[in-house]
């Protein structure tokens, strides 16, 4: 109950933190989008059923809040040192504590959020910033890093991947998994599963409520009010690396995708069979766009209220 306590404060503090200073977004907004992340169901499940290594998935919005943080106090060399510092010895806890694939869902994750930041700020800048972030958390975890690979090579994996024959019935799946109520039984009759045992709902649990896909609903409806600003160097950059990412998890989960395959071979990855987990990278991504458009449709503060 202790543990749960200080993840679940880290959680909510680490999300409001990065959309009340890093986005600037209003402090009901940014509650909305804490509260949605802190009941994420990737979060609540894996420690439900005892999955440790997965939680430090909560750390994506602190780590991405000091990140930017350390950008944005470039003028201030000690300050932007501490800051670097701070993200780099948590991402090490995350290496430390949970390398594997759970390891590069963390990474992807930061990477799309940090991609919104770029789209949202123009600031390209930032991405040396997560370079030398990155650096400094691999040396110091390097010494785990290699003991685990090695450890692992003599153990590897023999199952095969589970993945859909086609793009419909993997969206299909997302969808509820996201935003409405995971079903393991229609997954388990959509998925080409060559395991001895099915999938349980606690591989399939991501979601962040129906709330954002009302927004999203909202935002359709409305998408003649808003103002597209002209793409830029920094914008078209963002969005190439955000596409790149959504081809990714896509590309993995389906069978007939050669570049799936390509991406199914890499290391680590290829010890991974249930590349479903993957999609959790969207969780965050999800309530920051959610959160920012919110603060387009609803100008006046009593409302967002």
């Amino acid at each position: 109950k202790l543990m749960y306590l200080f993840f679940s404060f880290s959680c909510f503090l680490g999300t409001f933190l990065l959309l009340h200073k890093s986005f600037n977004r209003n402090i009901y907004i940014s509650l909305i989008a804490a509260t949605l992340f802190l009941y994420n169901g990737f979060f609540n499940y894996r420690f439900i059923i005892g999955h440790v290594t997965y939680i430090n998935f909560i750390f994506i919005p602190l780590y991405c809040y000091l990140l930017i943080k350390s950008f944005e106090s470039e003028n201030n060399i000690t300050k932007s040192i501490f800051y670097i510092l701070v993200s780099s010895l948590l991402l090490t806890h995350i290496i430390q504590s949970s390398l594997g694939p759970i390891g590069i869902i963390v990474m992807l994750s930061i990477i799309f959020v940090i991609s919104i930041h770029i789209y949202v700020k123009e600031k390209l800048k930032i991405i040396n910033y997560l370079i030398l972030s990155f650096v400094i958390a691999f040396l110091i975890a390097a010494s785990k890093i290699n003991a685990s690979l090695s450890f692992l090579s003599n153990f590897p994996r023999e199952y095969p991947p589970i993945v859909f024959e086609n793009y419909y019935e993997f969206a299909s799946n997302i969808f509820k998994s996201l935003f409405l109520y995971a079903d393991a039984a229609k997954f388990n009759s959509n998925a080409i599963i060559d395991l001895p045992y099915k999938i349980g709902l606690q591989e399939l649990e991501y979601s962040i409520s129906i709330v954002p896909l009302l927004i999203f609903s909202i935002f359709i409806f409305n998408l003649k009010k808003f103002n597209i600003k002209k793409f830029n160097k920094e914008k078209l950059i963002a969005l190439l690396i955000m596409i790149i990412l959504i081809l990714f998890t896509t590309s993995i989960n389906i069978s007939s995708s050669k570049v799936g395959v390509f991406f199914r071979e890499l290391p680590i990855i290829k010890s991974s069979w249930v590349n479903y987990r993957f999609i959790s990278i969207y969780i965050l991504p999800l309530i920051i766009l959610s959160s920012l458009i919110i603060d387009k449709i609803i100008i006046n503060k009593n409302n967002i209220k």
